[in-house]
């Protein structure tokens, strides 16, 4: 029992690093407007301590948006947006335990870059906007080791973004994810 034990206490010991990521897709439909989501977040980080790391997440998103709306004349509106986002960020994450199914705690906050294109029926035109926003997000999940170096997890999460003084949001939202822990040499 202490041979199996030992190699998943390693795992998250000081020293040791985590590679990996998380990824989310949504699709909504409301009213005849359609919103298809989808990101990814690859990250990197170092157990300064054990139980604790510290790290840098890339997160990478699209949007793509469709909805109509009813125009004064009584005809309809279509208009559809695509939207991409790539950020950068530092994280921390802490563990609860020496099991092979874990919570955890992590947080941080990211600069991301977003390009939007927008069309619409009426007037034609095609409208490109670039915006640089913020976010800090912070959640809870579990890890399940499924191998020494490998853990499946998901997590709970709630992320705050800023974009200029009035575009400001939030998103509650669940992850999965997939790490490989790297032991000290």
């Amino acid at each position: 029992m202490a041979c199996l034990c030992l190699p998943l206490c390693a795992q998250t010991d000081q020293g040791s690093m985590l590679v990996g990521g998380s990824a989310g897709l949504d699709y909504t439909v409301q009213s005849g407007n359609r919103a298809f989501n989808a990101s990814l977040s690859p990250q990197g980080g170092y157990f300064v301590i054990d139980n604790f790391a510290v790290g840098l997440r890339i997160p990478l998103g699209l949007q793509s948006v469709s909805s109509k709306a009813a125009a004064s004349s009584g005809s309809e509106i279509e208009s559809n947006t695509f939207t991409y986002r790539v950020g950068i960020g530092p994280f921390v994450r802490y563990y609860f335990g020496k099991s092979a199914i874990r919570p955890f705690v992590n947080g941080g906050a990211d600069y991301q870059y977003s390009r939007t294109r927008e069309k619409d029926s009426f007037s034609e035109q095609r409208r490109v906007q670039r915006q640089d926003s913020y976010s800090i997000f912070g959640g809870a999940g579990m890890a399940y080791f499924i191998s020494t170096f490998v853990g499946l997890e998901t997590q709970l999460g709630y992320t705050y973004f800023r974009s200029g003084e009035l575009n400001r949001y939030s998103r509650l939202g669940l992850t999965v994810g997939l790490q490989i822990y790297i032991p000290r040499k």
